[in-house]
């Protein structure tokens, strides 16, 4: 089982249970599959606008349960397991 941690910029963490298997869809890894969670999770596409904060802070998404989570650069991201360990360093790089 893995879970979701997500520690915002102002401290917060977030663990969300993720289930048995995940995708990681990254933007620099595959931006056309990412261009379409984008389009899918905010309902508008994703441009080469240095204005949206959106478009400017997502860098991934995860794809899990038929779900996305957006991660974000102000925020650290970690994949760990049912017993705590790191799975995987998902941060923005």
């Amino acid at each position: 089982m893995f879970i979701l941690r997500r520690i915002t910029g102002q401290g917060f963490q977030i663990n969300q249970i993720v289930g048995d298997d995940y995708g990681l869809i990254s933007r620099g890894e595959n931006y056309e599959e990412f261009k379409k969670c984008f389009l899918t999770y905010f309902d508008k596409p994703h441009l080469d606008d240095k204005n949206d904060d959106d478009t400017k802070n997502v860098y991934a998404f995860i794809s899990f349960n038929c779900k996305l989570q957006p991660l974000y650069n102000r925020q650290r991201n970690y994949m760990m397991t049912s017993n705590g360990q790191t799975f995987a360093n998902l941060n923005s790089k």
